[in-house]
Formats: structure tokens, C-alpha cells, sequence
């Protein structure tokens, strides 16, 4: 597969741009520049949308907006990407559109969704594919699993997630001519309600029908039990790729804010501290609010102050009450005014007006109830003396109280503003412990789903291959010894010799491709690597790149850079095995004659890649990849330039024209 062409119309930011890329043996760079938001990252997936009708836009709306603002009330307008490629011998052109309509209000949808045409040209006859067949005719030229070796995104894109997913394997073996095998594998499986073998037999007969007939109906049904158990296996594969893509996802997002890890843990403390310290002091307010109003505890302190200012406790002194000693205590001035009415007191002597004893009696009148004032001031003197030690007391408690308000007032502001500054510090970035949340909740379901998926391939699975096996045996047992049943037998063990050939090859291929793969990209690891390690690829064929520390295997962290050369590094060498046809083998597959090849087409290669691997990048690729397009920004094509100068076959600028639009010029070489 080569890349000859790829025209877009009315699509994003490209209202009619035509790109034809290099297709030369010598010359297999395409260079296209621009800075970021002028539409590199548009292009790459416009190819994915092309040919896959996959849409990995935000904004799903994939109209041109200015051509969308101007269309009529109504009206249709389509968002058109054609792209031509060569394949086997053949040229495709493969266009997908996608049409939108205006309705009353203004708004802009979908009215018709993406869908494909493709036109398979040979020589001069072009064959339209019926549009039953496209899906399939696109899925023979590139697989949709295999997009992401090819479709290469250098800032999200790593080797690392696409391994992680249950479809490497597949991916790998896909490419590398493995897949004829395993369809002859699928084919003869004799567990397989489907099967070649299990159709043979039905076919077989007894002398008792029904003994047949009720074998095979049992064996149809552990057929179809098996069938669900891959189902589910299938199932539960798909869910565990999700929940590590989700896990990697969300781990790249805690690493991406680990250095505000700790300003986040700060905000948490200092909001509840803030709002624990404004709980303090509001019921703190209260409880003194309380104190003032309580038994007008405020009054009496003012009031001992005043007391003690104005020296009340010497009012006696300055009265004509001197003292309370001759207060009569329990007499009051009733009983006085009843003795001289009588006049007689009760020791007999006479009480007439103006006498010694009238005016005695007139004169103790003043020191007892209710004129007693002398008791009167004595007592409130004596009240307040007590008052004043007791209003101490209250006003230390009311200061202390008030003291430890200011203080909580004082220690919020604080917090707040250290809160605000972490705050800005730390604005529009996500939440450590929200993310470490979600991947803790991942990792148990994908442990859940592990534990499920043992369960299915180390126990479900075998126990009813095995009841399966058995009951094939008593099938074969009550089948009668004739002729018919005799050349249906011979058959069957011709087909399960197939299904067991086909096994052994896939097996022993897998191996051998690992071995092959592994030496393949670790050569071209090493030429663009500049440091001690090596590439490593495990038997499910994930890659990874490690030292020898005291002759043991160890993984160290990667960089962004080692990531990059890693990625490059296994596309490199799959694209390279896959010219060889290491698999085919003519007892079992067809020998394609035609090398296959595939492109590389890459969005931003070298954003996190320093300039020495760059250098060893750009010149290892062209010797294992037939064609590179590269969307590059001018700052780092300034590396690589001195590289790939004499490999570049095209060469393009985008121009930014507005918000809305860019266009394509090509430069001239």
C-alpha cells in the first residue's frame, strides 16, 4: 500500500486542498509544515476518516464553519476527503463524504452520514466496488486494528498502549502473512459448530438414527456453549483493552500533574481547616454573645469599673447614713406609727407628741424598713465588693474569649490567602487525587476482568474442549463400519490432521516471528538509539526497551524520547518483516508474489524527542520504510532536515488564511 494522493473539500479548515505524496524508491519523504492549529493534526485523521469513517474530531461537525455559516436555510453541503493509493497492482480511489443541512433555526447536522465509494482501477478499466463489498475491499488494503502503526500520532500515540491491547498479536501476525494459516485453522476446527469437521459428522450414520442424531444434537450444543464462552472471552478481552486504556490514559494524567501533587493536598487541608476554624469562631461568637446577655453579666463589669472609678464603696461616709449598726432590723415603720397612735409603747412609757419619747421614736424610723437607708448603701456596698471580684473574673473570660476570635479571624485570612495562591497556581489543572481515585477503581475492575478471563481460558474453556473430544469418540464409536461411513471417517481425520498442522504452524510461526521481530527491531533500535539499552519483545509481542543489571532484564523509566525511538523502532521493523514473507510456506498458504509495503504517516514525530535521536531517527527510517509522510512543525524539522534533505520527494507549507481556513502549498524542491 503507497499513498499517492489525498484531496479534501469543505473538510475542517480545508475548503479545497490536494496533496500528492512521494511514491519514489530513492526520494520516500513527504514533508508537510506548520505550526500548530494550522491543520496537521486535521490531515492525519483525515485520513483515518477516509478510510474508516472514523471520526477522532472534538467537535464532530466536520464542515468547513465559513462554508457552513454561508449555506442557505435548507440546503446540503457535503465534507468531502478523497484519497487514491496503490495496493497489490491496483489503484483505489476511495472518497468519503459526509452531508450536512441547514434547518430553519440556523443550525447546522448531519443529514446523511459518512459513507464510502471506492473505485479499484486497473490499467484502464475502473471497477466500482458494490457498496456491500467496500467495508470489506478497504479492511484487505489496511485492517482498522493496524491504524495505529501506521497512522502514528508522536505526541499520544506509543507502542506501548497499542501492545497492551489483546489485538497485537492478531495485528502483528495480520501483517506479517499469518492470518492464512489461522483461517485455515478456523476453517478445520473440529470444537467449531461451523467447522468443516463438524458438518463430516453429521453425515455419519448408525444403526440407530436416534442415538446419532441425539449424539450430535449434544454435540452441537457444547459446540455452541463453547462458541459462547469464546463470545464472552472475546468480551471480556475487549473490556480489559478499555479499562488499560483507560488506566494509561488517567496515568498519563497523574503524571502530567504530579509536580502540583502536592499544592492539590494543601488546597484539600487548607479548605477543611478554613472551614473548621469559621465553625470555631462562629460558635465562639455566640458563646460570647451569650456571656454579654447572660444575667447582664456586661452591665455589672461596667458597672464594678465604674465602682471602683468613682470610689461608690465611700458613699456611706459622705451620707447622713454613717453606718448600719443602728439599723432596727425586723421593725419597720408601721409598727412605729401604730405604738404612737396608741401612745403607749410596749414598755409602758407614754408616747405624747414633741416628748423624749415621740421624737426618739420618730428619729429610729429613719433606720428601719422601708427608710433603712443606711442598711440600704451597707448592703449594696457589700453587694458590689463581691461584684467586683466575680466581674473580674467575667471580663478576663470576655477578653480571653474575644482574643481567641481575633485569633481565628486572623489564622482564616491567612489560609485564605495561601489558599488563593495555590489556587491560581494550580487553575485548570486536574485532580490528583480524583485521578488516583479513578485508577485505583480501574485496577479493580481490571482485576475483576483478569480473574473472569482466567477463569474462561484455564477452566470453562478446557473442561468443555474435553467433553467435546469425548463425545467425537462416541460418535465415531456408534457409527456403523461401512463404506460411506468409512470414506466420511478418513474425512474427518484428514481434516483434523489440518486443524492439528495448522495449529502446529501457527505456533511454531509465532515463535519464530517473535525471534525475527525482536532481532529486526533491535537492530534498528540500535541505530537510533544512543544509549547501552536493548529491545526486548515478550511472547504476546509487546516491546520494551531494557538494561542488563548483573545479567538480569530490568526496565528502567522511560523517557519521552526513549518512547519515541522505541515506537519508531518496532513500526520499522513490522514494515521491514513484513517484505519478507517469513511465514509463507508452500504446504499450507499460497506464495503472494507481490512485496507488500506500507506507508508511515506521522503527526508530530519529534515533539518530545531530543535532537540526536532525531538525526538517528530520520536516517534509520528510510532504509526499512517504503514511504514516510511526516507532519512536522518548522522547529523540529530543523533537526532533521540535514538528514532526510536528499530523501525529501514533496515538500509542503500550510498557510493559517483565518480561524476558519489553511491552505496547502507545496514547495518547491
Amino acid at each position: 500500500m503507497q499513498i499517492r494522493k489525498l484531496n479534501l473539500r469543505n473538510f475542517r479548515n480545508f475548503k479545497n486542498a490536494v496533496i500528492e505524496f512521494s511514491c519514489s524508491k530513492d526520494k520516500n519523504f513527504t514533508i508537510i509544515l506548520g505550526q500548530n492549529t494550522y491543520g496537521k493534526t486535521t490531515l492525519v485523521k483525515s485520513f483515518i476518516w477516509c478510510l474508516y469513517r472514523i471520526n477522532l474530531f472534538d467537535d464532530k461537525i466536520l464542515l468547513n464553519d465559513d462554508i457552513a455559516d454561508n449555506l442557505g436555510i435548507n440546503k446540503n453541503e457535503d465534507a468531502k476527503v478523497e484519497l487514491e493509493l496503490e495496493h497489490k497492482g491496483y489503484t483505489y480511489k476511495i472518497t468519503t463524504k459526509e452531508t450536512y443541512f441547514k434547518n430553519y433555526n440556523g443550525n447546522i447536522s448531519v443529514n446523511i452520514k459518512a459513507r464510502s465509494t471506492v473505485v479499484k482501477v486497473d490499467g484502464e478499466n475502473a471497477i466500482p466496488i458494490p457498496n456491500t463489498k467496500v467495508n470489506e475491499e478497504i479492511d484487505s488494503i489496511l485492517r482498522p486494528e493496524l491504524k495505529e502503526y501506521f497512522f502514528f500520532d508522536g505526541e499520544t500515540n506509543t507502542i506501548e498502549s497499542v501492545s497492551s491491547k489483546k489485538s497485537l498479536t492478531s495485528a502483528v501476525t495480520n501483517i506479517l502473512g499469518l492470518n492464512k494459516v489461522e483461517l485455515i485453522k478456523e476453517y478445520y476446527d473440529p470444537s467449531k459448530n461451523e467447522s468443516v469437521t463438524s458438518y463430516l459428522r453429521k453425515e455419519l450414520v448408525s444403526n440407530d438414527d436416534n442415538i446419532l442424531d441425539n449424539l450430535n444434537e449434544e454435540l452441537s450444543d457444547l459446540q455452541s456453549k463453547k462458541d459462547s464462552i469464546n463470545r464472552e472471552i472475546v468480551s471480556t478481552e475487549n473490556q480489559i483493552d478499555g479499562l488499560k486504556e483507560q488506566l494509561e490514559t488517567e496515568n498519563n494524567r497523574l503524571d502530567a500533574n504530579k509536580d502540583i501533587e502536592e499544592d492539590q493536598k494543601e488546597k484539600k487541608r487548607l479548605d477543611k481547616e478554613i472551614n473548621e476554624l469559621k465553625c470555631k469562631k462562629e460558635t465562639q461568637f455566640s458563646r460570647l454573645i451569650q456571656s454579654f446577655n447572660s444575667s447582664n453579666a456586661f452591665l455589672k463589669v461596667l458597672f464594678a469599673a465604674s465602682f471602683k472609678k468613682y470610689n461608690i464603696k465611700n458613699i456611706m461616709e459622705s451620707s447622713n447614713f454613717s453606718s448600719s449598726s443602728s439599723s432596727y432590723k425586723g421593725i419597720n415603720e408601721e409598727a412605729v406609727d401604730e405604738l404612737i397612735r396608741q401612745g403607749t409603747c410596749i414598755c409602758g412609757a407614754k408616747i405624747i407628741n414633741g416628748n423624749d419619747a415621740y421624737q426618739h421614736l420618730i428619729s429610729a424610723k429613719q433606720h428601719m424598713e422601708p427608710h433603712d437607708f443606711g442598711k440600704y448603701i451597707s448592703d449594696f456596698v457589700s453587694a458590689e465588693e463581691f461584684n467586683i471580684a466575680n466581674a473580674q473574673t467575667t471580663l478576663e473570660n470576655l477578653l480571653d474569649s474575644a482574643g481567641d476570635i481575633n485569633d481565628l479571624i486572623e489564622q482564616v485570612d491567612n489560609d485564605e490567602d495561601r489558599l488563593k495562591t495555590i489556587r491560581n497556581r494550580i487553575a485548570g489543572r486536574d485532580d490528583v487525587g480524583e485521578i488516583q481515585r479513578t485508577i485505583n477503581n480501574i485496577n479493580f475492575q481490571l482485576g475483576q476482568q483478569t480473574s473472569i478471563l482466567k477463569r474462561l481460558k484455564e477452566n470453562d474453556l478446557p473442561e468443555i474442549d474435553e467433553k467435546i473430544r469425548k463425545l467425537n469418540e462416541k460418535i465415531s464409536n456408534v457409527s456403523i463400519k461401512n463404506e460411506a461411513n468409512a470414506f466420511i471417517q478418513t474425512c474427518i481425520d484428514y481434516a483434523t490432521n489440518i486443524f492439528r498442522l495448522a495449529s502446529k504452524k501457527i505456533d511454531s510461526s509465532k515463535i519464530m516471528i517473535r525471534e525475527k521481530l525482536q532481532e529486526e527491531v533491535g537492530k534498528i533500535f540500535k541505530s537510533m538509539y544512543h544509549g547501552n539499552r536493548e529491545i526486548k519483545i515478550d511472547e504476546n509481542f509487546k516491546a520494551s526497551a531494557v538494561i542488563s543489571v548483573h545479567g538480569q532484564d530490568k526496565q528502567l523509566d522511560k523517557s519521552t524520547g526513549l518512547r519515541t525511538v522505541v515506537n519508531y523502532s518496532f513500526v520499522a521493523g513490522l514494515m521491514n518483516l513484513a517484505k519478507q514473507h517469513i511465514v509463507n510456506d508452500d504446504d499450507i498458504t499460497d506464495n503472494d508474489s507481490t512485496t507488500e509495503v506500507y506507508p508511515l504517516v506521522m503527526d508530530a514525530p519529534f515533539s518530545n524527542t531530543d535532537d540526536e535521536h532525531i538525526k538517528n531517527i530520520c536516517n534509520a527510517l528510510p532504509n526499512f520504510c517504503d514511504q514516510v509522510i511526516m507532519f512536522v512543525m518548522q522547529k523540529d524539522f530543523g533537526y532533521a532536515q540535514k538528514s532526510i534533505v536528499g530523501k525529501i520527494g514533496k515538500m509542503y507549507n500550510l498557510n493559517k488564511l483565518s480561524e476558519t481556513e489553511a491552505e496547502v502549498e507545496e514547495v518547491i524542491i
